[in-house]
């Protein structure tokens, strides 16, 4: 009697979804020497899983690869000041830029290695601050508020100044103006009235007359 033959020894499912894989908070040095401590995660996937089983096999292979390739990318750090990681003027953030260096960076790390898995994005989860740089950190944000503040008040102060003297200049013009019209209304009523005295004088009952009549 034959056996019955199986041709499928054994399965290895793979899952296509995104995988979150987080690093480990690691200190490192910015481009003007203040220390940070900053923690990345890394999203994957599986993308050919021959090749992924031929290298890593699992996905807990997988991760312990690939978490000390996130600690290691703290190397790029040293390439951004400090004021693009911590700032109160999101316009000078370059976390992104950061983020995206990582994530170019370990890709071409990964670019070689055959291990089937793409890369989606690494990400900043946390940056925090040494205990002996935090109070320095604090009290320079404390004086460039205060700097702004003050810079604020200053134009502040330009700005009530500049509208006080318009309000004055055109103040003095129109009074300038009502007192003009006023001596013309004066002297248009001293010449009509001239002209009345003038005909007053000449038959003074006829002039009441033609003012009464008006």
């Amino acid at each position: 009697k034959a056996e019955h033959l199986h041709p499928v020894q054994r399965v290895y499912p793979y899952s296509a979804k995104l995988q979150l894989l987080d690093g480990s908070p690691v200190e490192a040095q910015t481009r003007d020497g203040k220390a940070i401590i900053v923690k990345l995660y890394l999203t994957w996937k599986i993308d050919d899983a021959l090749a992924f089983y031929r290298t890593l096999r699992t996905v807990g292979a997988a991760q312990d690869n690939l978490r000390p390739r996130i600690e290691k990318l703290a190397n790029i750090v040293p390439q951004f000041d400090f004021s693009q990681f911590v700032n109160t003027n999101p316009e000078h953030l370059k976390l992104e830029t950061f983020e995206e260096h990582c994530t170019d960076a370990i890709r071409d790390q990964l670019a070689s290695q055959g291990f089937g898995i793409q890369i989606e994005r690494v990400g900043v989860r946390q940056i925090l601050l040494s205990e002996t740089i935090t109070p320095t950190v604090f009290e320079a944000m404390r004086k460039h508020r205060e700097r702004l503040a003050e810079e604020a008040r200053s134009q502040g102060e330009a700005q009530a100044q500049a509208i006080r003297e318009r309000a004055e200049s055109a103040k003095q013009r129109i009074i300038a103006f009502a007192e003009r019209r006023a001596q013309a209304i004066r002297d248009e009523g001293n010449r009509e009235a001239e002209a009345y005295f003038a005909t007053l004088r000449e038959d003074e009952d006829f002039a009441i007359h033609l003012r009464q009549i008006e």
